[in-house]
């Protein structure tokens, strides 16, 4: 038994030896582990919208949401390909009202109690190309971006008369496409976990969105409001941790 120690650690002490003399076979192990590094990454963060130009001026407010990207790299390259998504609030509103249901048998207007909720979104598909030419501790990179947004606005009336309670929705959506280009800084905190901070330009095309101010029921019941029109460009703020595998 000790004969069998004694040879397995003379083993590992030539072993480790020869890693120390052979540079060659350093270099190839440390070009494996960077290699390793190159692998799929996933970055999640918290996302600022900055509207720029006619949006600026069409929508009041500062849309803010989270957001996420999956990318591959291509071999040894420092080409990261992949796609993210990204979802932001435009807000909402919850308010008591009245709804106007008809007469009553007296000819009288009846009206019931109800709720109004006002929810409105956005949400981002993207395509992305990375360029990102160091793999060490601190990564600077810059994207190129394509895509398309969706504008969502969804209002809900609840009236409730008596024990029964009805509920209408009414959602309206538009679509705008998307491109422009972002910068952004990785400092891992350990191989595989990093701090993220991103920087993006967006152009978009023309959309419709509603004004959610502008919401109101008339006196039949009717949702009425009304829409803005606006190209959707604006720059984003994003920070958050990058997880590679």
């Amino acid at each position: 038994m000790k004969f069998v120690t004694s040879l397995l650690l003379l083993l590992l002490s030539i072993n480790l030896l020869a890693q120390e003399n052979n540079p060659r076979q350093n270099q190839n192990n440390n070009r494996n582990r960077n290699t390793s590094l190159r692998g799929p990454s996933v970055s999640l963060g918290i996302v600022v919208m900055e509207p720029q130009g006619v949006f600026e001026k069409q929508y009041t407010g500062t849309p803010a949401g989270i957001n996420g990207q999956f990318l591959i790299n291509m071999g040894n390259a420092p080409f990261d390909f992949g796609g993210g998504f990204t979802w932001f609030s435009r807000g909402g509103t919850s308010n008591d009202i009245s709804i106007y249901e008809g007469t009553d048998i007296d000819g009288d207007d009846y009206y019931v109690e109800g709720t109004i909720d006002v929810n409105s979104n956005i949400y981002s598909y993207d395509a992305i190309a990375r360029f990102r030419p160091f793999n060490g501790r601190v990564q600077p990179y810059g994207d190129a971006i394509a895509g398309f947004q969706t504008y969502s606005t969804k209002t809900t009336i609840s009236a409730i008369d008596g024990n029964t309670e009805e509920v209408v929705d009414r959602a309206h959506r538009d679509f705008a496409v998307s491109f422009g280009w972002a910068a952004g800084l990785k400092v891992k905190l350990s191989n595989d976990l990093a701090i993220e901070g991103r920087f993006s330009n967006i152009v978009g095309s023309e959309v419709k969105f509603v004004d959610r101010e502008s919401i109101e029921i008339n006196d039949n019941g009717n949702i009425l409001f009304e829409q803005r029109n606006s190209t959707t460009n604006h720059l984003l703020y994003q920070v958050g941790v990058s997880l590679t595998f």
